[in-house]
C-alpha cells in the first residue's frame, strides 16, 4: 500500500514541535521541513511523469523518468504532477529552462547557498561544490544533517550527465554556507546568518539563497549584510515564508526584508495544482515574484534516492537557479538588472497571482532572458518636492508633513525619504509621508526610483 501524506500538514506538524522548544517568533528556521525518498516502491505516489522533451534531447540525465525527472524545468506540465499526461488534460505552468539552456547553463557564476550545509559526501553535486565555511558552530564541516540545503543546492545546480538529479544551472559553482545546525535545521544564531551573508557577498557570489528566514523578529545586523551584499553586487533572493500573510499589512515584518533595495528578490510559492500555496506569504510590494514550490525533489544526504523540499524555500531555490542562468548569459549584468529581467519577464497568465506579488506572475527563465537582453537604463522623470525646504528649523516639537510631486516611470517602484539620515521607502502612488520630528534644525530629501535600480532626486523646494 503506498502511503499519502500532505505536505503542509507535515510542514505544520514541525514548526508546532520547534515553536513548543523555542520563544515564539524566535528562529529565521529553514523556510519548510525536507524529507528523504523511500525506496521505488514506497515513493511511487510522488514521482511525477517526465515530458518525452525533457528525455529526449538530452537535457537531463542519461537515467531521467519519474524519480530523477526535473519537471519544473519545462514550460508547463500535468495538472498536480499525474503519473502520465492521459490522466489530466490540464498543464500548470512550470519555469521553462529548457529554451535557455541553449544559451546558458550558469557556467562560472558562483552561488551562495547560505543555509543548513551541503551534503560533502553526494557524488551527484559533487562536480560543482566549492569549499565552504561553517559559522554554526565554527567548525569547518559544512556537512548537511538537516538535508534542507543539499535539497536546496540540488534544485539550484545539480550538474547534468552524471545519473542524478539535474538543477536549473547544472554549471554553476555552488558555495556552501552553513548557519543553521540540528538534526532539523531549526539552532541558529542572528549573527552566524549575518556573518554567513557577508561572507558569501565578499567570496564573489553573484547569487546569495537566502531560505531562512523569521516572522516579527528582527535579526540584528541584517541591514549591514544585505548592504554589504550590494556593494559586491550579489542578488540575494529571499524566501517570503509559509506563515499564509500578507507582508504588506503593517503588522507583519519579515526578517530578511529587502525591501526598497534593488539586489533582492523575495519569492513566493506557487504550487503544482495552479495556485498561490496556502501558507506561503505574499504582498505586491514585499514580496517580487512567485515560484514553483511545491514537493522538489532533489539530492539528499545519504540516500540514494534523494529527498523532497516543499515551501519558500524552494521556491526561492528556483530563483536563484534562474538567477544564476541570466548572470551566465550577461556576465556584466548587474544584480539589479538581473532582478528587473526576473520581474519584467514574470509569466503573467496566471490570474491567481495578480496584486500577490510585484511581477504579478511566475518566474519564467525564458521571459527573464528576453527581459534582461534589453535592459532599462532611463532614470524616472524629474519632479519637484513641495515642501518643506531641504533644510529647515522647528520651534517646537511636533509633526511634520513631506510632499513631493509624482514622478513618472513605466517601472517606477517607489520613492525614499530620507529624513535627519534615517530613510523610509514608500509605494509608488504616495507622494507625502507625515512624521513627529523634535525642535530644532532638520534636513530631508526625497528621490524615485525603478526596478532597475536607476533613481532621480526631486528638486528640492525653496
Amino acid at each position: 500500500m503506498v502511503h499519502r501524506f500532505d505536505q503542509r500538514a507535515l510542514l505544520w506538524l514541525v514548526l508546532v514541535t520547534v515553536a513548543a522548544l523555542v520563544p515564539a517568533g524566535a528562529t529565521p528556521s529553514a523556510r519548510s521541513a525536507p524529507g528523504p525518498r523511500g525506496s521505488s516502491t514506497s515513493d511511487s505516489a510522488y514521482w511525477y511523469y517526465c515530458p518525452a522533451g525533457l528525455v529526449q534531447t538530452g537535457t537531463a540525465d542519461s537515467l531521467a523518468n519519474g524519480r530523477n525527472c526535473s519537471f519544473w524545468l519545462t514550460k508547463s506540465f500535468p495538472l498536480g504532477g499525474d503519473a502520465a499526461p492521459a490522466l489530466n488534460s490540464t498543464a500548470v505552468p512550470g519555469l521553462d529552462v529548457l529554451p535557455v539552456w541553449r544559451r546558458t547553463r550558469g557556467a562560472d557564476v558562483t552561488v551562495a547557498v547560505v543555509d543548513t550545509g551541503v551534503d560533502d559526501t553526494s557524488t551527484d553535486l559533487a562536480p560543482n561544490l566549492l569549499p565552504g565555511r561553517n559559522f554554526y558552530d565554527g567548525t569547518g564541516d559544512t556537512s548537511d544533517a538537516a538535508g534542507h540545503g543539499t535539497v536546496i543546492a540540488s534544485v539550484i545546480a545539480a550538474p547534468a550527465g552524471n545519473g542524478g538529479y539535474v538543477g536549473i544551472a547544472p554549471e554553476a559553482r555552488l558555495l556552501p554556507v552553513k548557519v543553521l545546525g540540528g538534526a532539523s535545521g531549526q539552532e541558529w544564531s542572528g549573527q552566524a546568518v549575518v556573518r554567513g551573508i557577508e561572507y558569501a557577498a565578499a567570496s564573489g557570489a553573484r547569487v546569495i539563497n537566502l531560505s531562512l528566514g523569521a516572522l516579527n523578529t528582527t535579526i540584528p545586523g541584517m541591514t549591514r549584510a544585505l548592504a554589504d551584499a550590494q556593494r559586491a553586487g550579489a542578488l540575494v533572493v529571499i524566501a517570503a515564508g509559509n506563515d499564509g500573510v500578507d507582508l504588506d499589512d503593517p503588522r507583519y515584518t519579515e526578517s530578511p526584508d529587502g525591501y526598497g533595495l534593488p539586489n533582492t528578490l523575495t519569492v513566493a510559492d506557487f504550487t503544482t495544482r495552479n495556485d498561490l500555496a496556502a501558507d506561503s506569504n505574499y504582498g505586491a510590494r514585499h514580496v517580487q515574484i512567485a515560484s514553483l514550490g511545491a514537493a522538489l525533489w532533489g539530492d539528499y544526504p545519504h540516500n540514494p534516492t534523494g529527498g523532497y523540499l516543499g515551501g519558500s524555500s524552494a521556491a526561492a531555490a528556483t530563483v536563484s537557479g534562474v538567477a544564476a542562468l541570466l548572470f551566465g548569459a550577461e556576465p556584466t549584468a548587474t544584480a539589479a538588472q538581473v532582478r528587473r529581467a526576473i520581474i519584467v519577464g514574470a509569466n503573467t497568465s496566471v490570474a491567481g497571482l495578480q496584486g500577490k506579488v510585484e511581477a504579478n506572475g511566475l518566474l519564467s527563465a525564458s521571459g527573464a532572458l528576453a527581459a534582461l537582453e534589453h535592459p532599462d537604463t532611463t532614470p524616472p522623470s524629474a519632479f519637484d518636492s513641495t515642501g518643506p525646504a531641504a533644510t529647515f528649523r522647528l520651534g517646537s516639537p511636533g509633526p511634520a508633513t513631506f510632499s513631493w510631486q509624482p514622478a513618472h516611470d513605466a517601472e517606477l517602484e517607489g520613492y525614499s525619504v530620507t529624513i535627519d539620515g534615517r530613510t523610509t521607502t514608500l509605494a509608488p502612488g504616495m507622494t507625502r509621508i507625515r512624521v513627529v520630528l523634535r525642535r530644532g534644525p532638520h534636513r530631508w530629501s526625497v528621490s524615485a526610483y525603478d526596478l532597475s535600480g536607476n533613481r532621480t532626486a526631486a528638486t528640492p523646494s525653496a
